[in-house]
């Protein structure tokens, strides 16, 4: 199981910061804190983690839109409460 700092570090080194000026484009907002990683190399990363509901719960509490979108992939829907 990886811990949420072993995924801020792999993300930080999955950045493309020439993509970031693109991610506008996709409705994320100039000004967002954000890596510029394309969704199609978060999901093989996210596969690879696996499903993990408390992990998903301290990513989602980062700042980073990458972040957010890897605890999307990561958890586990039928541990959503209300």
């Amino acid at each position: 199981m990886k811990s949420v700092e072993q995924v801020m570090i792999d993300l930080e080194a999955m950045a493309d910061p020439a993509y970031i000026a693109k991610m506008e484009y996709f409705g994320i907002k100039k000004g967002t804190k954000a890596l510029g990683i394309k969704n199609g190399i978060l999901k093989p990363y996210a596969k690879e983690i696996g499903r993990d509901q408390q992990l998903a719960n301290q990513l989602w509490d980062q700042p980073l839109h990458e972040a957010k979108l890897m605890a999307i992939h990561i958890s586990e829907p039928n541990k959503f409460t209300e």
